[in-house]
């Protein structure tokens, strides 16, 4: 990775399967192709919520493995099929891997134009602007707080 693809997407994010590690990103085509498999937007925090290894491990299995993807060689491949990466998953680390999930998810969320915030929520003049409010921490394997994305800078059917 070099400097500039550093400093613009942060540090790169990687997951611990079996011994081996991987890099864990969702740019765009991961994005769509989570929504492909489980037919929801990663953009839309309630959507993100259902991303719990002991509620849905299918759906947590499916966005681990859209974020899996890489783009090499003018093609987007995933390291293993998603049967494969449901074989080598043995969720002694799924929190750890949660984690690292909602981490690369937040990373590639679009950032919020603070100018455009502003034109939609003005502030009254000499007052401060509202708390921002911290997801709460993990409190067991699987269940992430997900992104921070605000939802009034989304389109009604995001």
């Amino acid at each position: 990775m070099d400097v500039l693809d550093k400093e613009i997407s942060g540090d790169p994010i990687t997951v611990r399967i079996r011994g081996v590690e991987r890099p864990l990103a969702y740019p765009m085509h991961a994005v769509i192709l989570y929504k492909q498999l489980a037919g929801d937007s990663l953009f839309v925090q309630e959507n993100f919520e259902k991303i719990d290894v002991r509620q849905d491990p299918q759906r947590w299995l499916q966005c681990l493995w859209a974020g899996l993807h890489v783009f090499a060689d003018g093609k987007w491949t995933a390291p293993v099929t998603l049967e494969e990466l449901g074989a080598l998953v043995d969720f002694s680390n799924a929190g750890e891997i949660s984690v690292q999930m909602a981490k690369a998810v937040t990373q590639s969320m679009p950032k919020a134009d603070p100018a455009a915030k502003k034109e939609l929520a003005p502030e009254a003049e000499g007052m401060d602007p509202a708390p921002v409010a911290t997801p709460e921490p993990l409190s067991q394997p699987g269940y992430t707080s997900g992104p921070g994305v605000d939802s009034r800078l989304l389109a009604p059917n995001s």
